[in-house]
């Protein structure tokens, strides 16, 4: 395969991506944000992790557009958006 197969833009954003959702609890609150989306607390309860720490990651999540954010009544919900990786979790066999 030589270079003018692939695009490369799409290959840096994908790698992108990877990288950042490379950090395992990202990864585990993409897993059940994808499940359901739900909120920080429900997050924090779920993987036993302070809420300061969820919310950093969270951030970062956002930041890189993989998930999004609304505020529904005194909650944020968050939503993974991003197509590449909603397809890549479902195909996780976990």
């Amino acid at each position: 395969m030589d270079k003018s197969q692939y695009d490369e833009e799409k290959i840096l954003e994908y790698s992108k991506k990877l990288k950042v959702i490379g950090h395992p609890l990202r990864l585990k609150l993409l897993i059940l944000i994808k499940e359901k989306s739900t909120c920080v607390g429900d997050l924090w309860q779920c993987l036993h992790t302070s809420q300061p720490v969820i919310s950093q990651h969270l951030a970062v999540l956002k930041d890189a557009g993989i998930v999004i954010s609304e505020v529904k009544g005194n909650k944020r919900i968050y939503k993974v958006v991003d197509t590449f990786i909603d397809d890549l979790i479902k195909s996780f066999k976990l």
